[in-house]
């Protein structure tokens, strides 16, 4: 059936299998990503609604009911300078996230931790810490050699030279170096495009700070992922970010499962989709070559979180 609502969709609900409107989301824990807490900081209600606005606030009531839970961590993993946080700054920024979530959503529970419970919560900052790093200096160095679509003839000097940085940085499984090669292997029309282009935003002139923002966008998806094995009717990542959105349905991940080192492998799909200008049998071809240079294995070994 055709379902048309009052506005058109402004926020998305991301969740294990794929994207639904924030009306008919699976999720009861939603984490909510940068741009929705930015947006809910400066709401302007006493000021006439742009049509996106009343859009924002529409969909958005979806969320403020008993039922749901809203979980601000992804704004403290991130930071507001455009690098990794400190632990005051972690706390700081998790505390005002919940100000201005508190303040927007009165009935939905808000997930807030006591002082005690933020050194255990930012370890999985400090344990990501070097591949963090490892992927912003990856960024800064290949963003410049994707910035534009290349000639076919091209694409098999540039993929190597992208799996080369890769391995110098010792990236292993990474999200990252996926969204690189969707990048890569994208094409010239609108239904050729990059899922992963909006995520990384690949310019000739890339720094840090941009590689920053890009690699928060792509750990939130992996956060979702990592959160799976609660069960599909739980965890949903919140974002108005439409290309993050994109990438991760084109990810196709549907579950994942937690080892006894607390590593989390996830299964993603390798299509085209992910890759617009290759075949089935060119995708399966990349996905032995990542596996043959152990950046891929039976699933995607996406890093360690405190369960």
């Amino acid at each position: 059936m055709t379902l048309k609502f009052r506005h058109p969709v402004t926020v998305y609900s991301l969740v294990p299998g794929g994207v639904s409107p924030l009306a008919m989301t699976s999720a009861v824990i939603h984490l909510l990503d940068r741009n929705v807490v930015s947006w809910i900081g400066r709401e302007p209600r006493s000021v006439p609604d742009s049509p996106r606005d009343a859009a924002m606030r529409w969909w958005l009531e979806f969320l403020d009911t008993p039922t749901q839970s809203i979980n601000p961590v992804l704004c403290a993993f991130e930071g507001n300078k455009s690098r990794i946080p400190t632990l005051d700054e972690f706390k700081d920024e998790y505390r005002r996230s919940c100000e201005k979530i508190g303040a927007y959503f009165r009935s939905a529970r808000i997930v807030r931790h006591r002082d005690d419970n933020f050194l255990q919560l930012y370890q999985n900052v400090v344990d990501l810490h070097a591949r963090h790093r490892a992927e912003v200096d990856f960024l800064c160095e290949i963003a410049p050699e994707i910035a534009e679509r290349r000639p076919r003839r091209e694409l098999v000097a540039i993929r190597d030279r992208i799996l080369d940085a890769a391995q110098r940085r010792r990236l292993g499984a990474s999200l990252v170096l996926i969204a690189t090669l969707s990048c890569l292997y994208e094409g010239a029309t609108e239904a050729t495009a990059s899922a992963a282009r909006g995520v990384i935003k690949p310019k000739p002139r890339y720094g840090p700070r941009a590689a920053h923002n890009a690699v928060s966008d792509v750990r939130a998806v992996e956060m979702l992922a990592a959160g799976a094995p609660l069960g599909p009717e739980t965890l949903g990542l919140c974002t108005g970010d439409r290309q993050l959105a994109r990438f991760w349905d084109a990810l196709g991940i549907m579950s994942a499962t937690w080892s006894g080192n607390n590593a989390c492998t996830v299964s993603q799909r390798m299509s085209s989709r992910l890759f617009p200008i290759l075949t089935d049998v060119q995708c399966r071809e990349l996905a032995e070559i990542l596996v043959e240079h152990r950046f891929a294995d039976a699933g995607a070994r996406l890093g360690y979180y405190q369960r």
